[in-house]
């Protein structure tokens, strides 16, 4: 079996991986001039976890990573609206961890080892047939493969290659992503996911290890696309999180430099088919959805797993019949997943102060921590 895999971030080259153990001849194409090892943290939970332990890292994972403990939701004033305390969670699937996208990347490219890479290379187009893909290539190349894999994230060339009508659909929130420095008062071994909600603004702020922080800053925008000039950045997030007064300003003190702070529009992919003929997505090519789930990640990591599941079973005729079963069996996940989401979204983006004020009420006084706890068994006990 020859497959074709256009990504070489965290799930090509895990799905690389697996497919490698099982013998497949398998090509990485990248746009990129080397492995970028760009990125900021990662929060990496437990379900995705369990995906890297097939390749031997879970113990690197806890040794490299900061535990994840507790997550602390608080309001503009700092105030606590709830805690939640993840050691149960943690007895019964392991530890939540963050770390450094780019720490996580290098770790997977070295246990998988030497792979066929390809660098500044990427699709031109694509020409099915009944049993191979005719690719060709930026260079003028052509190679025909079995199987060809999207793994090129939310603006995906090779989502557009074989659907039309594939535009992210934006949700109307920006979104600015840095590395961050704690606050004087606070540990850097705490092991606290911190979320604070706002008017319509919220930030995330968590260890990723080695004493480092990461925050997302979330604020309400058009439902579009909105490029934004790098010099405007510092400005615009100190206007979009003014009514935070206590631990927020701490950390926004500390964004000094723009360059370093990667701002994006949160979008969504609504695809009711994953594939075509010989040609299937993963990862957020395929699904993505809101940063704010944390769950990205772990979710792109087990389709991964899956699809290799799928790949390995079968001969190189019967690659639809493996894709229809990957489809199958990851639908009502995703599904679940997005429900999560757009959940997530609705309860964070309230821009009334009279809404925010029932809701943070509504959370400290009437969601008991068993209701987190069982919402986290329906994720991780999921059969993938």
């Amino acid at each position: 079996m020859k497959v074709l895999i256009d990504g070489a971030g965290l799930a090509g080259l895990v799905l690389a991986g697996f497919l490698k153990q099982g013998g497949v001849d398998v090509t990485i194409i990248e746009q990129a001039p080397h492995y970028k090892h760009m990125g900021y943290g990662i929060a990496l939970w437990p379900l995705g976890k369990r995906v890297l332990g097939k390749l031997n890292l879970l113990e690197k994972l806890d040794e490299v990573g900061s535990p994840i403990y507790n997550t602390h939701m608080m309001d503009t004033k700092g105030k606590h609206i709830y805690k939640l305390d993840f050691s149960a969670i943690e007895k019964m699937y392991g530890k939540a961890v963050g770390i450094p996208r780019a720490t996580l990347h290098s770790m997977v490219i070295n246990r998988v080892g030497d792979l066929h890479t390809k660098f500044n290379t990427k699709v031109e187009k694509l020409k099915q047939h009944d049993n191979i893909v005719t690719v060709t290539f930026n260079n003028g190349n052509e190679e025909n493969f079995d199987l060809v894999v999207g793994a090129d994230g939310i603006r995906s060339q090779i989502r557009s290659e074989i659907f039309t009508d594939t535009d992210v659909d934006y949700y109307g929130i920006s979104c600015w992503i840095a590395w961050a420095k704690a606050p004087p008062h606070v540990s850097a071994d705490t092991g606290i996911f911190r979320i604070f909600l706002g008017n319509g603004s919220y930030m995330c702020f968590f260890p990723v290890g080695n004493n480092e922080f990461v925050t997302y800053l979330f604020t309400p925008a058009a439902k579009k696309y909105i490029h934004e000039d790098t010099e405007d950045r510092l400005k615009d997030i100190e206007n979009s999180f003014k009514e935070f007064k206590s631990f927020v300003p701490e950390i926004l003190e500390e964004l000094k430099d723009p360059e370093k702070i990667m701002h994006t529009s949160i979008g969504k992919i609504n695809l009711d088919k994953w594939y075509k003929n010989r040609v299937i997505l993963i990862g957020d090519a395929e699904h993505a959805i809101s940063p704010l789930s944390g769950m990205g990640t772990s979710i792109a990591l087990e389709d991964a797993q899956v699809l290799a599941e799928e790949l390995l079973s079968v001969t190189e005729k019967e690659i639809p019949l493996a894709l229809e079963r990957f489809t199958k069996r990851r639908k009502p996940r995703i599904n679940q997943m997005r429900r999560l989401s757009n959940v997530l979204i609705f309860i964070s983006s309230f821009k009334s102060p009279i809404l925010c004020a029932v809701r943070n009420f509504a959370i400290r006084h009437f969601v008991p921590e068993s209701f987190f706890v069982t919402q986290a068994r329906q994720m991780h006990d999921y059969l993938i």
